[in-house]
Formats: C-alpha cells, sequence, structure tokens
C-alpha cells in the first residue's frame, strides 16, 4: 500500500528548493517542509561518516489521524460513491469513530448507528483511501 523509497536526491547536496520541486513531481507522497528537511539534513550530520542513504524501497505504513478530514478529501476526488462507513477500533484517536456518509463529494459524520455501514478498522480506512494511490514517503527517520 504503501513504500518507503529512497530519497531522490541527496540531502546534503540538495537545497530545499529543489528537493520541494522533486517530491512535488510525484503523484502521492508524503511531503516534506523546509523545517522538516532541515531536521533530516541535521540529522544525517549528526550521524556524520556512519550515515548510509537508504538503497532499496521498502514496505511502509499508513496511518489516518483525522478520519472526517481525510475522507472529506477522498470525497471530493470521488464525488460518485455513495457508502456508508463505520469505523469503530481506533482506541489512540477515538474521535474517528463513528459512521461516516460519502455522497455527492460530501461527508457527513455521525454517531447514528446504520445496519448498512461498512466496518473498517482505522488501518483499513487507510487501505480504503490510498486503494487506487502508489503511496510513497522518503527521508523517513527511525
Amino acid at each position: 500500500m504503501a513504500t518507503c523509497t529512497p530519497a531522490p536526491a541527496d540531502p546534503r547536496t540538495t537545497s530545499f528548493e529543489d528537493f520541494d520541486k522533486i517530491q512535488r513531481g510525484r503523484d502521492v507522497i508524503l511531503l516534506h517542509d523546509k523545517d522538516g528537511y532541515d531536521i533530516v539534513k541535521e540529522d544525517i550530520r549528526l550521524a556524520g561518516p556512519s550515515y548510509k542513504p537508504q538503497a532499496e524501497s521498502i514496505p511502509a505504513m499508513l496511518r489516518v489521524i483525522n478520519a472526517h478530514k481525510a475522507l472529506e478529501l477522498y470525497a471530493e476526488r470521488h464525488p460518485d460513491q455513495d457508502i456508508c462507513l463505520m469505523v469503530d477500533d481506533d482506541r489512540d484517536i477515538p474521535y474517528n469513530n463513528a459512521y461516516y456518509t460519502l455522497k455527492d463529494g460530501k461527508v457527513r459524520k455521525t454517531s447514528e448507528p446504520n445496519a448498512a455501514a461498512h466496518k473498517l478498522s482505522i488501518n483499513e480506512l487507510a487501505q480504503f483511501i490510498f486503494s487506487e494511490s502508489n503511496v510513497e514517503m522518503n527521508l523517513m527517520l527511525n
């Protein structure tokens, strides 16, 4: 579903402006802002000679933080969707646990039960939202 890819350019020698142009050319990617990029560069500097850039792509995980907002963005891109979803197992962010009705490019969040709702875990919600995308991340810190 998601892939952590090697950096598209060496952060030690690439300006943020050039890196930003590269990352914004991708279809679906976790965007780094200038502050985050500076942190990555500082971590590389602190690692010194032990720094080894990632050479191969590896599987990555996605986590939806705000289900309502994520579904609003999804619904805008999929106005033909007419579906009711139920997120019910988010122990870390209970606010996400609710029913969400997607219709005509809009989302309505409710606590009213709906027997026809498709039950999704928070992990399955990420899979639902990004099922048609090749999600990419890079410069991830361990």
